[in-house]
């Protein structure tokens, strides 16, 4: 008795449609950043150039560096606000003592 297992088959390649959907951009987006290069380009997958493609891999990639982007953005972003925030703090500590210990602070 042979058993069966169900595999799952993720295509390397995706058509226009599935390469949109996969990236989450609208029609006018995937088109323009297409067309400027922030996207990877097609490639054709028959001779006559009516069938394009993209390779998974490279959206992947591309979905990778944006997220890391976002993630530098994020935590200088957050570093920035706790500076801002112990500037803040100080500011406040500073206010709230006598003359004696705000002199001594600024010397």
């Amino acid at each position: 008795m042979s058993t069966k297992t169900k595999r799952t088959i993720i295509d390397p390649v995706l058509r226009r449609a599935d390469a949109q959907a996969f990236t989450g951009l609208s029609d006018t987006q995937f088109e323009e950043k297409v067309a400027n290069g922030e996207l990877p380009q097609p490639f054709k997958v028959t001779d006559s150039g009516r069938t394009v493609a993209w390779l998974r891999k490279e959206l992947e990639d591309w979905l990778a560096a944006r997220v890391k982007k976002r993630d530098e953005e994020l935590k200088t972003s957050l570093t920035e606000a706790k500076r801002t925030a112990v500037a803040k703090k100080r500011q406040r500590d500073a206010t709230r003592k006598g003359p004696k210990e705000r002199e001594a602070m600024v010397r």
